[in-house]
């Protein structure tokens, strides 16, 4: 039996050899996460660690344990030609430290990251965020997936419904024959297939991404953003049926996978049902009406990796409707996907017309 320390907490982790690594795992239970059951474990595989990790701790990483947070997996994997397959049925944030290795995607809500050279991500069966490292291989699954690469020489091959983004030089972005919906957004230098245009992908340039946080209006904000009193201001156009809050401050991480709760939200009680439109691109698990605005210091597109599992909901003759979104343990994280400072900020999409609004459930 080994003791290790992650942040506050202390956890029993039992040893066990698998495949060549040193397996630490926690014991499970289950615990409903957006709409679906996710179970409790955090893992971490720690292999020789290598110079293409860019000098980055694995133990670092893995007490950093971003996974714990919303009731998933935290996987730090380095080495050579290491194969990962993620954990299904539960958020996994896998990091590729190593070069060569190999991250096989499990279900919703993953964050699957490559520091290291020629690392190879596939996606699972449900939407996840894929962070891509020099000279990686993303490929996109099943589901709707956000592929991000701001290094050299990536390829990217995407598959219906996917969003892709790339900014560093040498990128090409591929796309099976026959997907449709695919959105790119491409950096100067990089590529994109013949038949990614023949399946009419919308392709933009990544400077539409690359904009800082906009200033708020901070003084309008009533709440200290937790699930008894969550943060809510006024719409910045409380005349319209449809309205947008944008006055919540920005908020900043420093370091790869720092991490935090994303705070409690809520719309204000005159527009308090959020809207029936995604804001994010669907490989981001964040409720309808929510829009993640992130600051992108060192060019690097969507930074910061959001998982929002829970929301504030209200009952009225017409249905269940959601009016916010919850904060802490299994319901929220927030996790810096860059070696530097990102900054995120939650804008609301509210309506004071509940035919407007996300109907959760019917009555």
């Amino acid at each position: 039996m080994r003791i290790a320390r992650q942040g506050t907490r202390t956890r029993e982790l039992t040893r066990a050899a698998v495949s060549g690594f040193i397996l630490l795992a926690k014991s499970s239970r289950r615990r409903p996460v957006y709409r679906t059951a996710a179970l409790t474990c955090v893992m971490t595989l720690l292999f020789a660690f290598g110079a293409a990790a860019e000098a980055v701790s694995p133990a670092d990483l893995a007490a950093s344990d971003p996974g714990a947070r919303v009731d998933g997996n935290t996987v730090v994997v380095t080495g050579h030609g290491a194969t990962v397959f993620a954990v299904p049925d539960r958020p996994d944030f896998i990091a590729a430290l190593g070069s060569g290795e190999t991250v096989i995607g499990g279900g919703g809500g993953d964050q699957l990251g490559a520091l290291g050279s020629d690392v190879t991500i596939r996606g699972g069966n449900g939407d996840e965020v894929i962070y891509g490292g020099p000279d990686s291989t993303l490929i996109g699954g099943t589901g709707h997936d956000l592929l991000v690469d701001a290094k050299a020489n990536a390829t990217v091959v995407a598959r219906s419904g996917d969003e892709v983004a790339v900014s560093g030089p040498g990128d090409r972005v591929d796309c099976s024959a026959g997907e449709r919906d695919v959105l790119i957004y491409r950096g100067a230098s990089d590529v994109v297939s013949p038949t990614c245009r023949s399946d009419l992908a919308r392709v933009l340039p990544v400077a539409r991404l690359a904009s800082a946080v906009r200033a708020s209006k901070a003084s309008a904000v009533q709440g200290d953003g937790s699930n008894d009193s969550p943060f809510t201001a006024p719409c910045d156009n409380p005349g319209l049926v449809d309205c947008t809050v944008s006055a919540f401050p920005s908020r900043r991480l420093t370091g790869l996978w720092a991490n935090e709760y994303v705070p409690a939200y809520k719309c204000p009680s005159d527009h308090p049902y959020l809207r029936d439109e995604r804001y994010v691109p669907d490989g981001v698990v964040v409720p309808k009406g929510v829009e993640i605005q992130e600051g992108i210091p060192d060019g690097s597109p969507w930074p910061i990796g959001i998982f929002i599992g829970n929301f504030f909901a209200v009952t009225i003759s017409q249905g269940t409707f959601s009016t916010g979104i919850r904060t802490g343990f299994a319901n929220s994280s927030a996790t810096n996907w860059s070696t530097g400072t990102a900054d995120y900020r939650v804008i609301l999409h509210c309506t004071s017309d509940w035919s407007h609004g996300d109907l959760i459930a019917s009555r």
